[in-house]
């Protein structure tokens, strides 16, 4: 019986998960330790990974000292503080792996052969390029998949609709990378974290009804019009707010789940003028069962849509062709 691995694109890694730290990235970390997989860190993932975490801590300690700087200008004080230092930025990938056991982390080096294998599939035009995209980093991904898959049972975790047919998440794999697999080798592709718990059953139902839906809203709405100055939301309003699942964490207290919500409010225009709204939310959050307590909570889309205009001459709201959809990659954190 063969092995189970599961691969992290890039974007899993540092955006969606922050190395594991996010509520589902705790989730991800209890699962493939409960389950026994194996964690595959493809040479060309691994460097990509490294850079990526170190120009967005680098960012952030940039901000931290500017402002750390102004509040000691403003009050005439000189203010203590301590930020991580460069090894620390450059070693976080390695000691977060150290969760989990050695065995269990199976790095794979740059391979001459997979690599010309990457480069003729680009040259080809096979997925996941095509004639007016050319993946070469991507191939090298799928062939390293492809050589892996003879010894485990792998799962990818990738929001690259390259990978997906028809450029659907909803229509998983690729025919054509399924065909350049032999008829032994199994490969699951999943868009997010969510989706593969959410597909092995390992779920907890009705966490709704533990979560106070009020403070959940109040704390998004808080939220959005500190970070966007031009959304406001009605504090009176009616809302629709649905828990979707619960997830299980290392910790048997510790619940994360996912939310969507629909909430009424103004949206400021750039020339001041006031528009009515709705606001779409989606995103996570972290559950204390014991206390009944909210203790984490993310905003990771935001839509707005069914914009109203004042139209003061027949006294009226009239509806303005306008709307847009943003997403957080590095997560608005609300508590």
């Amino acid at each position: 019986m063969k092995k189970s691995m599961i691969i992290l694109d890039t974007n899993a890694w540092v955006f969606k998960l922050r190395l594991l730290h996010s509520p589902m990235g705790l989730v991800l970390a209890n699962y493939i330790k409960r389950k026994m997989y194996y964690i595959g860190i493809p040479d060309v993932i691994e460097k990509e990974v490294e850079k990526h975490i170190k120009v967005e801590l680098e960012d952030r300690i940039s901000f931290i000292k500017e402002k750390y700087r102004e509040i000691n200008d403003f009050t005439g004080l000189n203010y203590k503080f301590e930020l991580p230092k460069p090894i620390d930025v450059e070693d976080c990938f390695r000691k977060e792996l150290a969760y989990f056991d050695n065995e269990k982390i199976i790095h794979f080096p740059y391979d001459n052969e997979i690599a010309k294998q990457a480069y003729e599939r680009v040259v080809q035009c096979f997925p996941p390029n095509s004639d007016k995209n050319q993946q070469y980093k991507d191939s090298i991904i799928w062939e390293t998949i492809i050589k892996l898959s003879s010894e485990y049972d792998i799962v990818f975790i990738s929001e690259d609709k390259a990978f997906f047919e028809l450029k659907e998440y909803s229509k998983g794999l690729n025919k054509e990378l399924r065909k350049s697999l032999d008829s032994e080798k199994r490969v699951e592709l999943f868009s997010d974290v969510e989706s593969f718990v959410k597909d092995k059953n390992d779920v907890i139902i009705e966490l709704g009804k533990m979560i106070d839906g009020d403070s959940v809203i109040n704390a998004i709405a808080n939220e959005l019009e500190e970070n966007d100055y031009c959304l406001e939301i009605d504090k009176g309003f009616d809302y629709i707010l649905n828990i979707t699942e619960g997830y299980i964490t290392e910790n048997p207290d510790e619940i994360v789940f996912s939310y969507n919500a629909k909430l009424n409010g103004i949206y400021k225009t750039n020339e001041g003028t006031s528009l009515h709204a709705k606001y779409i939310v989606a995103g996570d959050g972290k559950f204390i069962i014991s206390d009944s307590e909210l203790v984490e909570l993310n905003v990771l889309i935001l839509t707005v849509t069914d914009v109203l205009e004042r139209d003061d001459y027949y006294m009226s709201w009239k509806e303005r062709n306008f709307g847009w959809t943003k997403k957080y990659p590095h997560r608005y954190k609300l508590l």
